[in-house]
């Protein structure tokens, strides 16, 4: 029969999470062949690479918006980054992307071919013709007139937003946990003249790049303009800060604050933190801040191989800080998992995540159950050693717990 392990208090967790993997290692080679248990989480994100849990780079992706930043502010722009990628930490790592299309770089580690590429990016925004409203303090009045410049103004925000969901589902794809910063003194959105407006596209925008596991911070290399009235900075900012707010990053727009604006949201020392704890969790080091215990479970045949190892990882909600948000509790948890030989070759990686985004009844709930995610490794029959990495990437708390595993 299968076994699974209780939920237990953090003071007693050590002594428990011991026994669970004692109780793994006695019965994962005899697992009957049941189906997923309803509540269960199925975890079949990325394939982990070692490449991808030892590197010490940090994956960071700049999406400068020229469609829609003047030239003076894109200069500043220009220069910060470049200042920036000059005296980032060895190792790090970049991409650049353009919602114009050009100039456009590839993860590079190289800081001349990152710089160069910065240095070509030019701003458009005034050619737009009726697009430069967004740069202006007559936006409102731009806005309202409507006619062919509403018109012009919405099939440019909606290409926009094209280009933002393409770079969060690129940053997404990248050896993880990536940052995407977008560069960008925003668009409208609402176009009350015509009556129209792309609300549902930024909702899917915003579901998408929530669901990705990508932390989008932004960047406004104008910042606030006194003159500015509250709605011209709604229209102009409130897709950046819906971005940003869904993926728990940050909006910078604080004339004060622009000049290290990179170095803080692009390097991103909590996910950076995070990152390390992944890579030494994954190397072998016991991290223990978590309520997480391990069970194994049967065995579900896939195409990918006909034996294996299928793992219920429980994670207790009391042990994790949400963040409290419109009523709800939120919380991104990851949970990675490397099945290695006796000569510590990778056989199986996986990593996947788990949004959560709880009501308070909900959250009462998963109290005594606990969250379960459904870990899949497929292996031919043979000796095994498992490590399993569960993270809340809110405040990087972790995990980290290993075993010996037979796969018959």
């Amino acid at each position: 029969m299968s076994h699974y392990c209780a939920i237990v208090a953090p003071m007693s967790r050590s002594r428990r999470v011991a026994t669970c993997l004692g109780l793994l290692l006695a019965t994962a080679s005899a697992l009957p062949a049941t189906a997923q248990k309803p509540g269960e989480i199925a975890l079949s994100g990325r394939v982990l690479t070692a490449a991808a849990a030892q590197s010490e780079g940090r994956a960071t992706v700049l999406l400068f918006d020229d469609l829609n930043v003047s030239t003076a502010a894109m200069e500043w722009a220009k220069k910060a980054a470049i200042e920036y990628v000059a005296r980032a930490p060895q190792g790090s790592a970049w991409a650049l992307l353009t919602t114009s299309g050009e100039p456009r770089l590839a993860l590079t580690s190289d800081v001349a071919a990152m710089t160069a590429a910065v240095a070509k990016v030019t701003s458009h925004s005034e050619a737009l013709g009726t697009t430069a409203a967004t740069q202006t303090t007559g936006l409102t009045e731009k806005m309202h007139g409507g006619g062919s410049n509403d018109e012009v103004l919405q099939n440019h925000s909606a290409h926009s937003l094209d280009t933002l969901g393409a770079a969060v589902a690129y940053t997404a794809a990248l050896p993880g946990p990536p940052v995407l910063v977008v560069i960008s003194t925003g668009f409208p959105v609402d176009f009350p003249a015509n009556g129209t407006n792309l609300n549902d596209p930024v909702r899917r925008m915003n579901d998408a790049a929530r669901a990705s596991g990508v932390l989008v911070n932004a960047i406004d290399p104008a910042a606030l303009d006194p003159a500015l009235t509250s709605t011209d900075w709604q229209l102009q900012e409130g897709v950046l800060n819906g971005l940003a707010r869904a993926t728990g990053g940050t909006l910078e727009d604080n004339r004060n604050q622009l000049a290290s604006a990179f170095d803080r949201l692009a390097s991103n020392p909590g996910l950076t933190a995070a990152g390390d704890k992944l890579r030494q969790g994954l190397a072998g080091e016991k991290i223990d801040e978590l309520p997480v215990v391990v069970a194994p479970a049967a065995w579900k045949a896939s195409q990918e191989s006909a034996t294996g190892s299928h793992l219920i990882v429980i994670v207790s909600p009391k042990g994790l800080q949400f963040a409290h948000e419109q009523g709800g509790n939120r919380q991104h948890l990851r949970v990675a998992a490397v099945l290695t030989n006796a000569q510590g070759q990778w056989i199986a990686a996986r990593e996947g995540s788990i949004l959560l985004d709880l009501s308070n009844d909900t959250l009462k709930k998963l109290d005594a159950s606990g969250i379960k995610a459904a870990l899949e490794l497929p292996a031919p029959p043979g000796a095994y050693h498992v490590v399993i990495v569960v993270q809340e990437l809110h405040g990087g708390a972790t995990t980290a717990m290993a075993a010996n595993l037979a796969v018959r």
